[in-house]
């Protein structure tokens, strides 16, 4: 690999050259795409053709790789204190993927982890996905975002874990989702419903029936009406 990555910093405007170095420990670009090789073949067993590109936010960083298996981003932190959120963050994301939600699974290393320690840094794989962001104006878009959303409320409201520096139980957190795609669905007029908002802090739909996003039964059901039959 001959390639030098471009370094870049996600929101800060201090010089990422300089933060590779006196954040991150790495002398220049050229010693972090080592690092980044090494590592891929050691815990991996993963050849790269190319290190892309480095992006960095506090103290967290993003390595875009090329690899004869693919596109891949390797993510790593070196803010200690975080190291088991993003242990739970994997296996969660590991438990939504089997339940078959599309989300972008860790790749396991060779001895079979998602999320890895390795000298005071915390390191994880995944694929790179292509796509874009959502388009609100869209109804279809929006209908099959709901319908995505609505399997994920479930899956969360299921989850036996919970995440760590979250004050909420997941099923919390899946209401919490419940009402980013209802606001989506109140600025979207479709041929099967208009949402509203309602009383006691719920949403009415087009029939007047209402739901209340802060009990979970009745969000269940208002779900299985928006997620489940968004033709209607």
């Amino acid at each position: 690999m001959t390639r030098t990555p471009t370094l870049q910093m996600l929101w800060e405007t201090c010089d990422p050259y300089g933060v590779i170095a006196t954040r991150f420990g790495h002398h220049d670009a050229d010693a972090v795409a080592r690092w980044v090789t090494s590592t891929l073949e050691a815990r991996w067993g993963l050849n790269v053709d190319a290190c892309e590109r480095i992006v960095m936010s506090d103290h967290n960083a993003l390595a875009w790789v090329a690899t004869p298996a693919g596109p891949m981003v390797l993510k790593w932190s070196i803010a200690t204190a975080q190291f088991p959120r993003l242990d739970a963050l994997a296996r969660l994301t590991d438990w939504l993927a089997r339940k078959g939600l599309p989300v972008s699974l860790p790749i396991a290393t060779l001895e079979g982890d998602f999320q890895v320690e390795l000298d005071g840094v915390s390191l994880c794989l995944q694929r790179r996905i292509d796509g874009g962001l959502l388009d609100i104006t869209q109804p279809d878009q929006v209908s099959e975002a709901g319908v995505v959303l609505g399997q994920l409320h479930d899956a969360l409201a299921e989850y036996p874990g919970q995440i760590p520096d979250i004050a909420v139980t997941t099923a919390s957190l899946s209401q919490g989702l419940f009402k980013v795609v209802v606001a989506a669905w109140c600025r979207v007029d479709t041929p099967w419903v208009r949402y509203k908002p309602g009383g006691h802090g719920g949403y009415r739909d087009r029939g007047g029936c209402l739901t209340s996003t802060a009990d979970r039964s009745e969000s269940c059901r208002a779900r299985t009406r928006i997620f489940s039959h968004p033709g209607r």
